[in-house]
Order: C-alpha cells, then sequence, then structure tokens
C-alpha cells in the first residue's frame, strides 16, 4: 500500500493547486520535501489527515479546534456571497501480483464570510464536507464511477470512509503519521500504545462491550450495569438506607475520578516542564559544571582567606612571648664565661657564708653545741664557709647552666613553630592565588544571561511536583478502590433484603447477566493480549538491535504499556533499567516501537488473509529529526527505508544532510518548500536537494 499523488488546493498555507508526486520505487523508495520552520511542512501533513479522516491535530502552531482550512488569501479575495472551496485528493495504490488497485480520495469542503466587514476574515463552512473516492483496476476505472461517502440507494453512508480505514486504521495513524514534536512531548503514551495494540487484535468491538456495560467512558456516562442497579425498587427502609450509602459513595468516587483527572493533569503539566528544564540542562550541561566550579572556587577561596588570616594572627601571637629569643644570641658568650669558673662547692639551699658568719658570731651551732675556736664544730664550720657562696659559686652557676640549656630548647621549639605557620600561611596564600587565576577563567568562560542554578531548581521542583502529584494520585485510586469495595458489600447486602422482590428478580438476573457478559470479554481481552505483547516484544527486541546494532541493551513493552530499556546483566546480576534517557533516545525508541507495531499489524493481516495485506503501510514523518544529534539522525534515518515499504518525509536541511536519505531518494521526489515573507503563501517546487 502506497501514496501516489496528494493535489492540496486553497488547503491552509498552499493557495490554488500544488501537487506532490510520491515515489513508488520498491528500493529507491523516499520522498523528501524540504523547507524551513513555519513554511508550510507540517501544513502537508495535516493535509494527509484532513483529506484521509476529515480533521486535523493539534500541532506547536496552532490547536486543532481554531485551525482555518482554507487559505487566508483567498479568504481576502472572497466577496460576503463568493464561496472558496478547499480540496485535497489523495491517489493510493496497492499492488496485489500483477494487478494495481488505485483508489482517488476527494474530499472538500466549501466556505464562506460571516461578515461584510473587509477587515474580518472569519469564515463558516456552507455544509458538512463531502467525500468521494475513485476506483481504477490497471489504470481502467470502475464502472461504478465516482462514489459518495453519503448514501446513494446502493451503498450505505460512510462507505467510502471504510475503504479509508480499513486501508488505513485512523486508530494507528499516530504511527504511520509520525510527528515528530508531538511524539518527543507525549513520550510514547500509555493510551496511544494500548489503542494500537487494540486495533492489532480486532478487540475494539470487545472494549466497546465492556465500556458500555460497566466501565463508561465519554460515550457512555451511564452504563447499562448503573441503569439497571438504578432501577432496582426499595423494599424496606434498611434497603432504601443501603441505596442511599451506596448513591453517596457513588458520589464520592466521582469526586475522586475528577481529582484524578486534576492530579493526571498536574503530572503532565509537571512532566512537560521537567523535559524543558531538562532539555536546557542537557544541552548547557557544560556551562553548569563550570558555574558549579566557580562556586567551589569562591567557597574554597573564602574559607582558604579565612584560614590564612588566622595564621597570620597566630604569627603574631607568637612574637608577643619571644623574650628568650631576643636573649638567645647571649646564651653562648655566658656558656664561654661559665667554662672559665671553678663550678666545685656546696650547694646547699639557704646556705651562705654570711649565714656561717652569723653562727659562729652568736657562738652556738645549729644542732646547740657551744662554738669554741679549735674545737671540732667550729673548725667544720669555717671549712664549710670556704665551700659555699659567695666564696665559692659553683651552685648558682650549675643553676645558670641548666636555665640556659633550658632557654636554648625553648628558643628552638619557638624557632621551628614560627616557621611553620609561615609555611602554612604562604601555603594558603599561593592556594588562593592559584584560585583566584581559575576563578577569572571561568568567569570569561561563562554566560551569566541565564542562570542554570535557577533553571536546576525548577527541574527539581519538577521532579518534586511529579512526586506528590503521583502519590495524591495513588492515594485517590486507594480510596476509589475501598469505596467500590464498600459498594460491592453494600450492594450484597441490598440484593440479599430485595431479592424475594418480585419486581426486582428480573433485574438482578439482568445484572447476573452483565456480570457475566463482562467477565467474558475481560477474559477474552487477556487471552488475545497477553501472547501479542509477547510477540510484539520479540519483534521490538529484534529491531532494536538492528536499528542500535547492540547486544549489551534491549528494549520490551511492559505492563504498563510503556516502552522500558535495560542493560543486560552481566556476572549473573539482574538487568538495569535505564530511566534517565535523552530525547534522542527516547524518540529512537519510539522509532523502534512504530516500526515494531506496524510489522506486527502486517504479520497479521498476512496471516489472516493471505495476502499483501491492507496494513502493509507506508510512513509519513513530519520534523521527526529535529531533536536528535547528527549521528543519531543518520542511524535512523538509514533504518526507515528497511523497515517501511514507502517513506515520506518533512525535513530541515540540517537533517537531509545528516541523514543520507539521498541514497534512497530519486532526484524527481525531492522538494523544497519556499515562501515569500510578502505573502502568506507557500509553493512547492521540485529537486530540493539538489542532486
Amino acid at each position: 500500500m502506497k501514496f501516489k499523488q496528494i493535489t492540496i488546493v486553497n488547503f491552509m498555507r498552499y493557495k490554488g493547486e500544488n501537487i506532490l508526486r510520491f515515489s513508488t520505487d520498491d528500493k529507491m523508495n523516499v520522498t523528501a520535501i524540504l523547507g524551513n520552520n513555519t513554511f508550510g511542512k507540517t501544513t502537508i501533513a495535516q493535509a494527509f489527515r484532513w483529506g484521509l479522516y476529515g480533521e486535523v491535530i493539534t500541532t506547536n502552531y496552532a490547536k486543532k479546534e481554531k485551525a482555518v482550512l482554507l487559505n487566508n488569501e483567498i479568504i481576502a479575495e472572497l466577496g460576503i456571497n463568493t464561496p472558496g472551496e478547499v480540496r485535497v485528493e489523495i491517489t493510493v495504490s496497492d499492488h496485489v501480483g500483477e494487478i494495481e488497485h488505485e483508489y482517488k480520495f476527494i474530499r472538500r469542503q466549501s466556505f464562506k464570510k460571516t461578515s461584510p466587514n473587509p477587515n474580518n476574515y472569519d469564515i463558516a463552512p456552507i455544509s458538512k464536507a463531502r467525500l468521494t473516492v475513485q476506483i481504477s483496476k490497471n489504470g481502467v476505472p470502475a464502472e461504478d464511477g465516482v462514489i459518495d461517502n453519503d448514501y446513494d440507494g446502493k451503498r450505505p453512508a460512510g462507505y467510502v470512509q471504510d475503504i479509508i480505514n480499513n486501508m488505513f486504521p485512523e486508530k494507528l495513524s499516530n504511527y504511520f503519521f509520525f510527528d515528530g514534536e508531538r511524539w518527543n512531548e507525549s513520550k510514547n503514551k500509555t493510551d496511544e500504545v494500548k489503542r494500537s495494540i487494540n486495533t492489532i487484535l480486532g478487540v475494539s468491538s470487545i472494549l466497546k462491550i465492556k465500556e458500555h456495560l460497566k466501565d463508561g467512558n465519554r460515550d457512555y456516562k451511564t452504563t447499562v450495569y448503573k441503569r439497571l442497579n438504578s432501577s432496582i425498587k426499595g423494599s424496606s427502609t434498611e434497603s432504601q438506607e443501603l441505596k442511599s450509602r451506596i448513591s453517596d459513595y457513588e458520589s464520592r468516587i466521582a469526586k475522586l475520578e475528577k481529582d484524578k483527572e486534576n492530579y493526571i493533569q498536574d503530572i503532565k503539566a509537571a512532566e512537560d516542564d521537567r523535559d524543558i528544564f531538562g532539555e536546557i540542562l542537557e544541552n548547557n550541561h557544560t556551562a553548569e559544571e563550570d558555574q558549579n566550579e566557580l562556586k567551589r572556587l569562591e567557597s574554597r577561596i573564602e574559607s582558604n582567606t579565612r584560614h590564612m588570616e588566622s595564621c597570620y594572627r597566630d604569627f603574631i601571637k607568637l612574637f608577643s612571648s619571644c623574650d628568650k629569643l631576643l636573649v638567645s644570641e647571649l646564651i653562648p658568650s655566658i656558656e664561654r664565661v661559665l667554662k672559665q669558673i671553678d663550678l666545685e662547692g656546696k650547694d646547699i639551699p639557704g646556705v651562705t657564708s654570711d649565714t656561717i658568719d652569723w653562727l659562729i658570731d652568736s657562738g652556738k651551732c645549729l644542732c646547740g653545741e657551744e662554738l669554741i675556736p679549735g674545737q671540732s664544730h667550729y673548725e667544720a664550720l669555717m671549712k664549710l664557709r670556704e665551700e659555699v657562696y659567695p666564696n665559692k659559686i659553683g651552685g648558682p652557676a650549675k643553676l645558670l647552666r641548666s636555665r640556659l640549656d633550658e632557654w636554648a630548647n625553648q628558643t628552638a621549639i619557638f624557632v621551628e613553630d614560627i616557621h611553620d605557620k609561615a609555611k602554612e600561611y604562604e601555603d594558603f596564600r599561593e592556594e588562593i592565588e592559584r584560585d583566584l587565576r581559575k576563578r577569572d577563567k571561568l568567569e570569561e568562560r561563562i554566560d551569566r544571561s541565564q542562570n542554570l542554578q535557577e533553571v536546576r531548581k525548577k527541574y527539581n521542583k519538577a521532579k518534586q511536583n511529579i512526586a506528590d502529584a503521583s502519590r495524591k494520585k495513588g492515594e485517590v485510586e486507594g480510596k476509589i478502590i475501598s469505596y467500590q469495595t464498600n459498594i460491592i458489600g453494600l450492594s450484597g447486602q441490598l440484593k440479599q433484603l430485595e431479592q424475594q422482590d418480585k419486581i426486582n428478580k428480573p433485574i438482578y438476573r439482568a445484572l447476573e447477566y452483565v456480570n457475566e457478559l463482562y467477565a467474558i470479554a475481560v477474559k477474552d481481552v487477556e487471552k488475545l493480549e497477553r501472547p501479542t505483547i509477547r510477540e510484539l516484544n520479540a519483534i521490538i527486541a529484534e529491531n532494536f538491535e538492528k536499528m542500535f546494532n547492540s547486544k549489551d541493551k534491549y528494549a520490551c513493552l511492559e505492563d504498563d504499556y510503556k516502552i522500558h530499556m535495560y542493560y543486560r546483566s552481566v556476572g549473573g546480576f539482574s538487568d538495569y533499567e535505564e530511566t534517565n534517557l535523552s530525547n534522542g533516545e527516547l524518540i529512537a525508541i519510539n522509532f523502534v516501537y512504530i516500526v515494531s507495531i506496524l510489522e506486527l499489524a502486517k504479520m497479521r493481516q498476512e496471516k489472516e488473509h493471505g495476502t499483501s495485506g491492507i496494513l502493509k503501510l507506508p510512513l509519513v514523518l513530519d520534523a521527526p529529526f529535529s531533536n536528535l544529534s547528527n549521528e543519531n539522525t543518520h542511524l535512523i534515518a538509514n533504518k526507515l527505508p528497511e523497515f517501511a515499504e514507502q517513506v515520506i518525509i518533512f525535513m530541515l536541511d540540517k537533517d537531509w544532510e545528516a541523514s543520507g536519505l539521498r541514497h534512497y531518494t530519486l532526484p524527481d521526489y525531492c522538494y523544497r518548500i519556499s515562501r515569500d515573507f510578502a505573502e502568506n503563501s507557500s509553493t512547492i517546487a521540485p529537486n530540493g536537494g539538489e542532486f
């Protein structure tokens, strides 16, 4: 199944008729449309969606509700009674053996101005859009001619739209119509994955049954189960009380469901903030490191300055007790004098020659004996008188020498302390000067126009908001489960009370049917879903290895319907999940999932029908590489022609060069979008790649 041509007439940025023909070559299967941002690449992707499904999607430039389909220049030329028409023609080719079936789908819609004021450009549709198809076989139109989507007496209304949905299932459209910016924001949303799997399983009708019976959705706000319950007639005051309590719990659950939706929105908003600030930090990783290094240097300079000043104060304090140092130069001279002195003699504490003279004059010894010249006591004292100070100075001289030795030792320690403190002071000063030089260089390099510390705070705040909202959401879900359990218990009591009532018996029987049908539907979905996820994971693993040429890591879809990436275990340890994926890795993993889900759809179709299958789909990609590095762009781009039957890609010139897709693109199928800023409309020119 391949797109052959699209014709765009007065659609959004494109005035008049604009034609794009697409390569249907089996090998050179890429068609490239190049252009700058805001020139109109996304408009062509929107034309595909409107032509096939009758609606556009929200983009970074406009919400779908506010999108104006008719070209602005055409609107300006309209009179109050002159309609303007939008038309998109899409030609699709499907080869089965030697037979080519060609389908030309045309969707058109007319608009008129709502005011005669020439400065008012508001328009409104004159009628609903009209959809037709013309089918050809090997170039020969079918006898039916142009078939209208509305009832024509032969076919039911919606016939043409059903053909489109069989070829290009709308629930898979986010995969084969790939919006790179949108997928980068949604990070492979869980509900997107669920819908794609359910579409392949063919269980959409079963899911509708579940929703209609008990689950509910926007279309089924009041389910069969609730309607039947509300029709049960009370038979006593007690049953009315039970019903009142059940109703109270249901009201609480409804309120909690709203709270849950609010928390989900809070989580989404916080995730968007986290991604925005995370991308800023990732793109300015070096600047943030420089700012952190600058902060660390300034802190260290401040600390070292404080220590250096403390060393200086200690140095001054040491000199306040330097008296011994000042007299230390005299010590050698005193030593020389002491060496010339007879240091013999008695050193009796408190005894000098004056002490002995006093004893002799008193005539009595300390022991009480009379001192008489010539006797032993008198002679002993006279002999001692010659041995003590000042007749002999040995005692004081020895004391002085001991004191001098002590001073010399203290002086040596003092000098050592002075040297150590001076060395410590110099070390701090040199380190401060070195850090000051580093700081000056960093300040020259850092762009202070953006405070990355504030960005980091906002990033961390967003992560905290996600955690807080997730916790509150979990608490709400816990309460909902608790209240639902209470309702089940109260319903059981109510059933026992009212089971005997003849009026309620048919209702209770109907409720039993509802419960049984619901249980069967749940089992049917699970029975189909589990082997499908296993089969899908096998395809994901194979494509991941092909795309990344890596055996040390793998990706898989888990029970939470999210793609997780793991590093394979080494030495018997558990596989390690990588949770901090870059934008490039996220988009690359999304690519792996997209090609895998389409491949699975194709395999299922071939298995069931034994033909090429309506799900042999092309890939239409809008800005797929906008957030990828050149290396990842080249890696992924070169796999696309292999994975897809046909590739139609809208991209920037820088991505075109990096992709290497010119090797898969014929010159006639490379276009360039140009725009004159003096006008609002864009034009398409061939050979944009300048082969």
